[in-house]
């Protein structure tokens, strides 16, 4: 197990799975997986609320049938699971004082469930970093 840190987060991310750091997003996937976990990571000006999130989930939530309120580490929010053109997306809108994470994780349809609980037992280690 190693710690992965983003702008304003870290994580436990196990020896199998490998991150990289883009321009805009974090990059997690398992080795010999299906899928990807993209992380986008916003500084907000004061505390963020639900109704930020749901700002950025605004082109999401039509394609989903519902949203589920989840919780993930020191973040809160919420989730939203839809299939489109054969790929399986899963989508977090979080917060955490002043920080906002956008996460998505897709894979093939048809291999929707071989990871996504990986994916959130990861996640679950999600913590704010306050070195920042």
């Amino acid at each position: 197990m190693k710690e992965y840190s983003g702008p304003y987060w870290v994580l436990n991310l196990p020896d199998s799975w490998q991150a990289h750091h883009g321009t805009d997003v974090e990059t997690i996937y398992y080795q010999d997986g299906v899928g990807v976990i993209d992380i986008t990571s916003i500084m907000n000006d004061v505390a963020a609320k639900e109704a930020d999130l749901r700002f950025y989930a605004t082109e999401y939530m039509d394609k989903a049938a519902d949203n589920t309120a989840i919780h993930l580490g020191d973040f809160s929010g919420f989730s939203l699971e839809y299939d489109e053109e054969g790929d399986f997306w899963w989508r977090a809108f979080l917060k955490a004082g002043h920080v906002i994470l956008l996460i998505s994780y897709n894979c093939k349809t048809n291999e929707k469930r071989l990871e996504l609980e990986a994916v959130k037992e990861l996640l679950q280690s999600l913590s704010v970093r306050w070195d920042i």
